[in-house]
């Protein structure tokens, strides 16, 4: 599994840096940015949800709740 916000390029870190600092020092801990929950790989449900968790740093819970479909 990638690191959440590893294939984004350096200036893209660097700006998330400077809107999002703590939520982006979240992430470096291991942590969930929005919950703050130790993330786990086994929580993942399914390979998007793996994806997303590269791409946002969100756990599954954060996940089911921000694309809950209504």
């Amino acid at each position: 599994m990638t690191q959440p916000m590893e294939k984004k390029s350096v200036s893209m870190k660097q700006t998330l840096r400077t809107v999002f600092p703590a939520e982006m020092d979240r992430i470096d801990k291991g942590e969930c940015p929005f919950c703050s929950e130790i993330i786990d790989s086994a929580d993942f449900k399914d390979a998007l949800s793996t994806r997303e968790y590269e791409i946002s740093g969100m756990c599954q819970v954060c996940q089911d709740n921000f694309f809950q479909e209504e």
